[in-house]
């Protein structure tokens, strides 16, 4: 054994208490260079397995996720834009379809829906939910009279639990929602929405958005903050959410709990997890395995990744954020693909949602308006695992056919400046390229090519898309003011559009690796 391989396994057992407990520490020799864990995984292809040695009771979240009606606690009736208003507002303009009642000690109505006295006062079996946005030293008795009314789920919003070194207040919290069989989401979240069923049960100001698109994308985020951010930022695209949940502390249920959900969930294809740090890493991994052995994607950006960082993670959710060598190499062990941030997750998503799969060793043809552009792009393609074909005499000579005698045409293409004085070469010169059999795909990157001429350009990229199953990857190096029709037409036909091709390239290697 070499003394950085013992360093790591060292490390591994400082830094990530809960995976070692799980014993998950196997050799893996990855693109990083070997990581030395422990050898057991290592010598197994069978996948990880729930640390108890039984398998592990999976939870109906529809009461959470899809309920039929909700109660929110902790709402004022003054005005005042307290988080259980923010909350009672959205379930109101997002047009949630169950009932809503709110308590309150005074109020006979908040926000247009009913009030009563207390939770007593709620008919029993008649909510499904109950949200919690009381102050923490009240939350165990409003989860104590949840369970005499006969409500099945609580999110509880409320913080000031093991986030703050309260580790018995929430111990308590657990007890009580065990003990009346609640399903207990949190505490210290953000909350859930499930888009498609008009559920909405969060303070996220990322409700605000305009368009709030129900899609195939499940969001689980140990950090409700950026979870809430990537949500908007995903709408912003065009990208659909299925389910949005805030773990908070985990008390109860967690990230695991939610996975395997998602795993199962028919309107989920794609889940996506924000994670900062597990109690339980082999049932993790299980539920990973799971989910990418079902056909479902996991795409995880991790934080905690430095010393500092993990010691913010702790700060505000309690978890122990570990060691993120360990993390990745096992976690990639499992299926799942790492995202290094949210700008290349987000990248992964529209290029996911957007374009057919385009597998690892696909041929790609590059097509450009830059003779530089050309050569970057074809560096790319290989730097990513794409591979870039030397065109057929055959495909040359119709490819020569369409443009000037000294163009480039083997693959990478440079169309010249030919281009701006004849726009339709663009076009009959990318569908020879999707027309061969020689080429998988076509990444076209194009350089300062404003409007109209971007008008032009896009419309022959949306005519050709319409009519080929080939993916067409485009990156445009313009700024949005000199071309926004142009990029308007692209986006609005539902092709994404990268200022890079190392963006563009890089997104559909990690959405296809998946």
């Amino acid at each position: 054994m070499t003394p950085g391989s013992a360093r790591s396994r060292r490390r591994a057992q400082r830094l990530v208490p809960g995976l070692a407990e799980a014993d998950l520490n196997p050799l893996v020799v990855t693109g990083r260079g070997p990581l030395v864990v422990d050898a057991r995984i290592a010598t197994s292809d069978d996948p990880p397995a729930p640390s108890s040695g039984t398998a592990r009771p999976r939870h109906d979240l529809g009461k959470l996720l899809e309920p039929r009606s909700v109660a929110v606690i902790g709402a004022s009736a003054s005005g005042t834009v307290l988080p259980g208003n923010r909350i009672i507002g959205y379930l109101k303009k997002k047009g949630y379809p169950g009932d809503v009642i709110v308590v309150h000690p005074t109020a006979d109505q908040i926000e247009g829906y009913p009030a009563v006295p207390s939770i007593a006062d709620i008919p029993h079996g008649t909510v499904d939910l109950m949200c919690v946005v009381v102050a923490a030293s009240g939350v165990v008795d409003v989860i104590e009279q949840a369970g005499a009314a006969g409500i099945p789920a609580a999110v509880v919003i409320s913080s000031g639990f093991s986030e703050v070194g309260d580790h018995n207040l929430e111990q308590r919290l657990v007890e009580a929602a065990d003990r009346h069989g609640i399903l207990l989401s949190g505490p210290n979240t953000v909350g859930v929405m499930s888009p498609g069923k008009n559920v909405y049960v969060t303070f996220s100001q990322a409700q605000d958005m305009t368009a709030t698109p129900a899609g195939g994308v499940g969001l689980v985020a140990q950090s409700g903050a950026i979870g809430g951010g990537l949500t908007a930022m995903a709408w912003e695209r065009g990208i659909g959410i299925s389910r949005f949940i805030s773990v908070g502390n985990q008390a109860a249920l967690t990230v695991t709990d939610y996975l395997e959900h998602l795993t199962d969930d028919p309107d989920t294809h794609t889940i996506v997890v924000v994670l900062e740090g597990v109690t339980d890493g082999r049932a993790l991994l299980a539920a990973v395995t799971r989910a990418t052995t079902a056909g479902k994607p996991v795409l995880v950006f991790k934080n905690g990744r430095s010393d500092v960082g993990a010691r913010a993670v702790q700060s505000h959710t309690g978890a122990i954020a570990g060691d993120y060598a360990v993390y990745r190499a096992l976690l990639e062990r499992a299926g799942a693909t790492l995202i290094d941030s949210t700008t290349e997750l987000l990248d992964a998503l529209e290029i996911r949602a957007a374009l057919p799969d385009l597998p690892a060793g696909a041929r790609i043809g590059v097509l450009s308006t830059s003779g530089g552009a050309c050569s970057m792009t074809a560096d790319l393609c290989t730097q990513y695992g794409y591979q870039v074909p030397t065109f057929s005499a055959a495909l040359q000579d119709a490819l020569w056919g369409v443009l000037p005698e000294y163009a480039a045409v083997a693959n990478p293409v440079d169309l010249t400046g030919r281009v701006t004085a004849d726009f339709s070469i663009f076009g009959r010169t990318l569908g020879l390229m999707l027309d061969s059999t020689e080429v998988d795909a076509v990444a076209v990157t194009i350089s300062t090519v404003a409007d109209p001429m971007a008008v032009d350009i896009a419309r022959q990229i949306t005519d050709l898309r319409a009519t080929t199953g080939k993916p067409i990857i485009v990156s445009w190096a313009v700024p949005g003011e000199l071309a926004p029709d142009g990029l308007g037409i692209l986006r609005t036909a539902g092709i994404p559009v990268f200022n890079d091709p190392a963006r563009a390239l890089k997104a559909t290697s990690l959405a296809n690796n998946t």
